[in-house]
């Protein structure tokens, strides 16, 4: 979704800057210059799994940090300024994500979005093969 007032927006997990990503004419998404994490609005998790190509040039994957910054859950929506809470993807339950329940927006830890999008793959395959 276009941000309604194209703010700059500071990382939830390590406070730096977030670079505004264009993925579609309509979609821009937000990325930590710093974790890699991926700051999401509502509906565009969605879309970067279903486009799986999309979501392997958004995601950094910067494996070295992803632990460390997985362990960061007390965290504020850049949004609103509500607190995000922990739940894991329904894509993939070994994935753990931040979402903020007032905007429906999500953080991901960089990584956790090509984790998502591997493993919803496989379970179509599998489906299939069923």
């Amino acid at each position: 979704m276009t941000h309604s007032s194209e703010q700059i927006i500071s990382c939830p997990k390590c406070s730096h800057t977030m670079n505004q990503l264009r993925v579609e004419n309509d979609i821009t998404i937000d990325r930590c210059v710093n974790c890699g994490g991926l700051f999401l609005d509502v509906f565009e998790k969605e879309y970067l799994v279903l486009a799986k190509q999309r979501a392997e040039e958004v995601d950094l994957a910067l494996t070295r940090q992803v632990d460390d910054m997985d362990q960061v859950r007390a965290i504020t929506c850049p949004r609103d300024q509500s607190r995000m809470i922990h739940i894991q993807a329904l894509e993939n339950p070994d994935v753990g994500l931040e979402t903020c329940t007032i905007c429906g927006s999500v953080f991901l830890d960089a990584g956790e979005l090509t984790q998502i999008t591997k493993k919803s793959l496989l379970d179509r395959i599998k489906q299939t093969l069923v």
